[in-house]
């Protein structure tokens, strides 16, 4: 698969020239180039991450699996995991199937383009499944940590499925951010283009309005992680905040009981247990702040580089 995936950007950059013609010029055909391309080699590199990570990735199920028939979730619980997995699974397969369904094949005019169509969908496809599968492991670890005060088994699973797929995890965000920009982009592009302002591609008439809702459901999923992240931080945050209420309301605690709380108030302070990649981000309302303002910079470049 991966041998695969990288054959198809090398086939698909080759040719990408002369499918992406029209009245855009050469600069829509270099954009969507580079989005195919690097999406490709983002797939790739993916599948390869996955596949040297599949023993940590069993474990952590496993691990999951025996928490949940040693610890039963309340029934909240249960409903929150399933809608968030709901969202997730249906999301990933709604972006393609609604862009197949709403593309006009009609504006394909050669072999090469259905080709480049097909081709543009399937790493975007691949990706969110990848995503979605990273994100139920936080998903189970939020929503089980409701009903547990402290429960260092869930923490050691988030701390572990950061260092075990923070490669993986910063493929997908890279991709996502790049491709919500790029979709967004381009669905602005065929508005324009239907209102007579400027002429599309045969690529973009194929794709239709579809871009947009792309970019957006791309961006929601975003935000749904970055929830997730928040609530592990709250929660986090919480059992911090109980040690010191505690030691606030019995200030006539011995010594003994009084380092004690201390020393394990610090324990908590040294273990992040943030949902994140390594310890470069973390995944909580501080980073979308951040990845919407980088999203909105490079829409805008986009356009800038456009007009010249």
């Amino acid at each position: 698969m991966v041998l695969l995936t990288a054959f198809k950007s090398c086939v698909v950059y080759s040719h990408l020239p002369d499918i992406l013609g029209g009245g855009d010029g050469p600069y829509v055909s270099r954009l969507f180039s580079l989005d195919v391309v690097v999406k490709a080699m983002a797939s790739a590199m993916l599948q390869l991450i996955l596949l040297l990570r599949r023993y940590e990735q069993a474990a952590l199920v496993q691990c999951l699996v025996m928490y949940l028939s040693w610890c039963a979730p309340s029934r909240r619980s249960w409903r929150g995991m399933a809608l968030v997995l709901a969202w997730f699974l249906i999301s990933s397969i709604f972006v393609p199937a609604f862009s197949v369904a709403t593309a006009d094949m009609s504006a394909l005019k050669s072999v090469k383009e259905v080709t480049l169509y097909v081709t543009d969908m399937l790493p975007s496809f691949h990706m969110m499944l990848a995503d979605g599968e990273l994100g139920a492991l936080v998903t189970a670890c939020v929503f089980l940590g409701r009903d547990v005060a402290d429960d260092q088994v869930l923490q050691d699973v988030v701390r572990t499925s950061n260092r075990a797929h923070g490669a993986a995890r910063l493929c997908c965000l890279l991709v996502a951010v790049m491709e919500a920009g790029i979709s967004s982009f381009g669905g602005i592009v065929y508005l324009q283009g239907k209102i007579g302002v400027r002429s599309a591609s045969s690529f973009l008439e194929a794709y239709g309005a579809s871009t947009v809702v792309w970019g957006i459901v791309i961006m929601l999923r975003f935000i749904a992680s970055c929830t997730l992240g928040q609530q592990l931080r709250k929660s986090h945050s919480r059992i911090f905040n109980t040690l010191h209420g505690f030691l606030a309301r019995n200030a006539l605690v011995s010594n003994r009981t009084n380092r004690e709380v201390q020393g394990f108030s610090h324990q908590l302070q040294m273990q992040d247990c943030r949902y994140g990649v390594f310890d470069l981000l973390f995944f909580d309302f501080t980073t979308m702040g951040r990845v919407f303002g980088s999203f909105a910079t490079f829409l805008v470049i986009l356009f800038q580089f456009d007009q010249t």
